[in-house]
């Protein structure tokens, strides 16, 4: 079952040592290690694909764990240094073999928790073994950045704009090859970039003029108030003025008035 297993996941002619990512000479704490990241990289609880995905990663994560089984145990890993022979029991669900699989993983899934993984991405994170990683994912990918994203334990989306900072960089030291496929990744993410801000920098100019027209329109309404009340107070004045003007006149005229003559004729003297 042990090699049906690994052999499902990784292959017929796969190289144990090769999966683990690690040489032939590699100590037992550094296989442990490389267990440890693979572990981490397949562990169900950190797969962002689809429920196909997971199942995958699941079965690869079943595999990590027998080629370290394997690498661990100094019998089995010298039958497999000399003859490249997996040491297993291939036979059915009943055997003393699956049964001891069975008790295997139920005894490594609890082991890798969400403690151990904070605990580990604590270390991980931003560290010059990350540093190496995105490295390797970058030209082993040509530059594809989804694929990178997808390769680089306990990365997220939010790391995408960290990682290319940290490829760019050694870009332009020349430590790693310019692929086409990253020169026009870093073309097609300034658009999005430069539309935003353009799209920003038009809201607040449109923000802008319409505070400006509001101030504008407030501004003439305090004019045209203003001067409205000063016509009205003109004019208010002015026929005050006018009423008074008329009915001293009229007064005036009254008292002005001359008298009429009498048309009794004069006494004789």
């Amino acid at each position: 079952m042990t090699a049906a297993l690994i052999h499902a996941e990784f292959g017929k002619d796969c190289d144990l040592y090769a999966v683990m990512g690690v040489t032939r000479s590699a100590t037992e704490k550094e296989i442990t290690r490389a267990y440890h990241k693979l572990a981490l990289k397949y562990h169900p609880d950190k797969q962002r694909g689809n429920e196909a995905s997971c199942i995958e990663a699941k079965g690869k994560f079943q595999a990590v764990s027998a080629i370290h089984s394997i690498l661990s145990n100094k019998d089995a890993r010298a039958v497999y240094d000399e003859s490249g022979t997996i040491v297993s029991d291939d036979q059915d669900v009943k055997s003393a073999s699956f049964h001891m699989w069975t008790q295997y993983f139920a005894r490594i899934f609890p082991k890798v928790s969400k403690e151990d993984i904070k605990t580990f991405e604590k270390q991980y994170r931003h560290s010059e073994e990350e540093r190496h990683d995105v490295m390797s994912a970058y030209t082993k990918y040509k530059g594809e950045m989804p694929k990178i994203l997808d390769t680089i334990m306990l990365s997220t989306d939010d790391d995408e704009a960290r990682f290319a900072e940290m490829i760019q960089e050694a870009i332009e030291i020349e430590e790693i090859k310019l692929f086409p496929t990253w020169r026009k990744y870093v073309k097609e993410q300034s658009k999005p970039k430069k539309t935003k801000k353009s799209l920003a920098v038009q809201k607040e100019s449109k923000q802008s003029q319409t505070r400006r027209e509001e101030l504008d329109s407030t501004a003439l309404s305090t004019e045209r108030k203003c001067e409205f009340e000063s016509l009205l107070g003109s004019l208010e004045a002015r026929f005050t003025k006018k009423g008074k003007q008329s009915k001293r006149k009229a007064v005036c005229r009254t008292r002005a008035s001359p008298v009429k003559k009498s048309s009794v004729p004069p006494r004789s003297g």
